[in-house]
């Protein structure tokens, strides 16, 4: 069983829309990787079973970083891809969906696991509502603390975590294969007792990373975005037995530059940074 990073960026990606800041230049003129939104996959390589986390406005893009379908495979069987399982509402997690419709790859019945509430969110809104009723995704719920199977070999524990829950609550999960397990929590607002019990206890740990600092923004109030900043999860996160990286980083991040200070105090803290094809086992 192994976790593949897809995306290690903010909802909107790096380079971001508009920015003509010098991280962005860079990036678009290929002096430092782009970055995709925030995404999570889970292959069984033996079976070629597969599944997102979160369906990101570049997924056709992340879904090329899979292990590609066997050949001879139908249409209906192309998709590399079996199931997506959603952290929450945000656009960067969820725009991805109107792309299994039949505007592009025409689905029928695709497994989306779901909590209730985003359930919800997903029937009552369009263009979402429409992959709902013409039965081109079919809605399968998840529940925190209850562990669910996608796969065989795979369990999946959804875990509450506190967010903006302007549309709806928000998930981590914990993964368990049959070595090692991974926390994947790329979207919160702080930490609580209860999710550092699980981050002390899992083998690999994915971490929101969004921002270094509480005032990196500058031209807007940073309070109404809240996320941990990485430099109050290096003091959190002391004493982590596991393998920690950061990832869903805004492209206003230091710790994007190769020689920041940012980064290099990452490093020396002994945590690393998420990135595209980045695999483990587990």
């Amino acid at each position: 069983m192994k976790a593949i990073v897809l995306g290690s960026a903010q909802d909107a990606g790096v380079p971001q829309i508009g920015c003509q800041a010098a991280l962005c230049r860079a990036v678009r003129a290929g002096r430092l990787p782009r970055r995709y939104p925030a995404c999570l996959g889970l292959v069984d390589p033996g079976s070629g079973c597969a599944l997102l986390v979160d369906a990101t406005p570049e997924m056709p893009r992340q879904i090329e970083l899979l292990p590609a379908p066997a050949a001879g495979s139908s249409r209906e069987r192309a998709l590399p891809v079996q199931a997506i399982l959603l952290t929450h509402a945000h656009i960067g997690h969820v725009l991805g969906l109107p792309l299994l419709g039949r505007e592009a790859y025409a689905a029928s019945g695709f497994p989306v696991w779901a909590t209730a509430e985003m359930a919800a969110f997903l029937s009552a809104n369009r263009p979402f509502a429409h992959l709902v009723t013409r039965g081109e995704i079919a809605l399968r719920e998840l529940r925190p603390e209850e562990p669910c199977a996608p796969f065989p070999g795979l369990e999946v524990l959804p875990l509450a975590v506190p967010h903006r829950n302007e549309d709806t609550d928000t998930l981590a999960f914990v993964f368990r294969g049959p070595r090692r397990s991974l926390l994947y929590a790329p979207d919160f607002d702080r930490y609580t007792d209860p999710l550092l019990e699980r981050v002390h206890a899992a083998d690999v740990v994915i971490l929101d990373g969004c921002f270094f600092s509480p005032t990196e923004l500058g031209h807007r109030d940073q309070s109404q975005i809240p996320h941990p900043p990485i430099e109050e999860s290096l003091r959190a996160l002391r004493g982590v037995r596991g393998e920690v990286r950061f990832t869903h980083f805004n492209h206003t991040n230091p710790v994007l530059w190769e020689e920041s200070p940012e980064r290099r105090a990452v490093l020396e803290a002994g945590f690393a940074l998420a990135r595209e094809g980045l695999t483990f086992d587990l």
